[in-house]
């Protein structure tokens, strides 16, 4: 019987093995790792000729959610991101409105927003993929201490290649805090603060992109470190496409981009689940 590795370039070897999580490329995948990957591949195939056309942009909130709700079922069966990442592949919102819904991880506890868990949101002028560390888990993430350069560095370092593969996708970080008017948690907030970071500032992107500036990381590091313990606080750590800058979202392979930016927080929603 012949050895699928056979068929397969040291380029493409290299990149299975740092695709398990051997970054030198110093690891040479077994048979069983070349037959798991082709068969992901193929399954991930086969979800295309389903059909996902891509998101469109629209002010229509209804048709924005459609878009959601069609995508969370096939994001859900996708092999990637059961095996890297062990979503649930449910999506946890049984009744969306508002143009989002969420994946739980396998083993979270607690209720709906008591753990980490990936957005999906469609707007009116971006589509956004992101791991959410909700309010109700700070308890979780405040005994956790490491330095945010380096792991957003880290998360940045994930997801190049998946930038290079669909231009016009920022890698982002948002910290925001909000209240609720008393006794009406269910209604609209108000939002006290926000911050939106380019992850592209820990170290600059050269010529005329992002310029280095990692104090913006550093002060998001100083706001979660000094929580108070009444602060609602939410967030968001993953991949903006705004639709003017990325015809790609728009496009069959739209999916596959929304997985790749979750995939590249991988590292972050480890530190998460400890």
């Amino acid at each position: 019987m012949s050895d699928p590795r056979d068929d397969l370039s040291p380029e493409v070897l290299w990149a299975l093995g740092h695709r398990l999580g051997f970054e030198d490329g110093s690891y040479f995948p077994s048979t069983e790792d070349v037959k798991m990957s082709q068969q992901q591949e193929k399954e991930i195939r086969n979800m295309g000729s389903e059909g996902f056309p891509g998101f469109s942009p629209t002010a229509d909130i209804a048709d924005r959610q459609d878009q959601v709700n069609r995508a969370m079922v096939l994001l859900g069966r996708r092999p990637d991101l059961r095996d890297q990442l062990r979503i649930n592949p449910e999506p946890a919102r049984k009744r969306p409105t508002g143009g989002w819904n969420v994946f739980n991880l396998l083993g979270s506890s607690g209720e709906f927003n008591e753990s980490p868990q990936l957005l999906l949101w469609v707007g009116c002028e971006e589509v956004s993929a992101r791991v959410v560390l909700p309010n109700r888990a700070w308890p979780m993430a405040g005994k956790k201490r490491f330095k945010w350069a380096f792991v957003m560095a880290r998360v940045l370092k994930d997801m190049r290649s998946a930038m290079a593969d669909c231009p016009g996708m920022t890698p982002r970080l948002i910290l925001k805090q909000r209240h609720w008017p008393q006794y009406m948690r269910s209604g609209p907030c108000f939002q006290d603060a926000y911050l939106e970071v380019d992850l592209r500032t820990i170290h600059g992107d050269g010529g005329r992109g992002v310029k280095e500036q990692r104090e913006w990381i550093e002060a998001a590091q100083m706001v979660f470190t000094h929580k108070r313990s009444r602060s609602n606080f939410e967030l968001q750590v993953g991949a903006a496409f705004r639709f003017e800058h990325c015809s790609a979202i728009q496009g069959p392979d739209a999916l596959s981009h929304v997985a790749a930016a979750w995939i590249g927080c991988r590292f972050f929603i480890e530190l998460l689940r400890g």
